[in-house]
């Protein structure tokens, strides 16, 4: 008995499936147009950026091979992807598609509300593999820009940025994460009700579960509701008199770390704030 429980090492089993339910319908599952919890949640399963944040918050490799390589004057980021990575339809992702996307949310046509962000960067191909990203001034949080997800040149280059917020491809997205976009479900008004997606194998952090259903609600009344019901199995979208009482049903509460920073920009041409001390 000590062998086997010094010895033992827990993993997760593979397959099987989980709906998870959402205050909130999606609009735009696009890393340009994203503008509610719904669409970011949706955004960050399906689609992957260069770099991404771990459970602790800490900002991690996702599709880059590692961090990036920071020139001494600290404005020039060079990245190389990790090899063989694909979109859900097949297509080799490079270095074309991280040029392709900053330059999207720059485009003032697209209206982007990360424009702003990246207003001060220049992003360049260096080869298929690596890019490099060139910042205007020093900028501390800038390794937070790059967790941006990336989307497919192949597929939104044959769209006018005009076209961005009126395609198909916002509700039937094509991103490169670890879930990949099976199919939806609308109810009789015409709303999205479900979004089912199913894990990507290829993807460098394939999931353990092989389904994952988004069912979407328009208040917290509906959500608890269908949680006490059965016909969902997790959200992350509660009040505190709800968790009260859905307790009641056997349900463990996981609470993770939301990433944020926090920064201070001075004035320099103030004289009094040119003073280093």
């Amino acid at each position: 008995r000590i062998f086997y429980t010094t010895r033992t090492t827990l993993v997760p089993d593979e397959g099987g499936s989980i709906t998870e339910g959402i205050i909130g319908r999606p609009e735009f599952i696009n890393p340009l147009l994203e503008t509610s919890p719904t669409d970011e949640a949706l955004v960050h399963t399906i689609f992957s950026g260069l770099y991404r944040y771990d459970a602790a918050g800490i900002v991690v490799p996702d599709l880059a091979a590692g961090m990036p390589e920071i020139s001494p004057d600290e404005k020039q980021y060079t990245i190389t992807l990790l090899p063989n990575v694909q979109w859900h339809d097949g297509t080799p992702l490079t270095a074309n598609d991280i040029v392709f996307t900053i330059e999207q949310i720059k485009n003032e046509a697209v209206g982007s509300p990360h424009r702003d962000a990246w207003l001060s960067t220049t992003v360049e191909q260096i080869n298929t593999t690596t890019v490099r990203f060139s910042t205007k001034d020093v900028s501390g949080p800038f390794l937070h820009n790059l967790t941006i997800p990336i989307l497919p040149q192949h597929i939104w280059s044959t769209l006018s940025p005009t076209q961005y917020s009126q395609t198909v491809y916002n509700t039937k997205p094509v991103g490169s994460g670890p879930f990949a976009f099976v199919q939806y479900k609308k109810d009789p008004t015409g709303k999205l009700s479900t979004l089912t997606l199913k894990a990507f194998s290829p993807h460098p952090r394939s999931p353990h579960i092989h389904t994952l259903t988004f069912s979407f609600f328009d208040d917290a009344q509906q959500l608890e509701h269908a949680y006490i019901n059965g016909d969902i199995q997790l959200t992350g979208n509660y009040t505190t008199d709800a968790s009260d009482r859905i307790q009641e049903n056997t349900t463990a509460q996981v609470t993770t770390r939301t990433a944020q920073y926090q920064a201070a920009f001075f004035n320099q041409t103030t004289p009094a704030l040119q003073e280093l001390s």
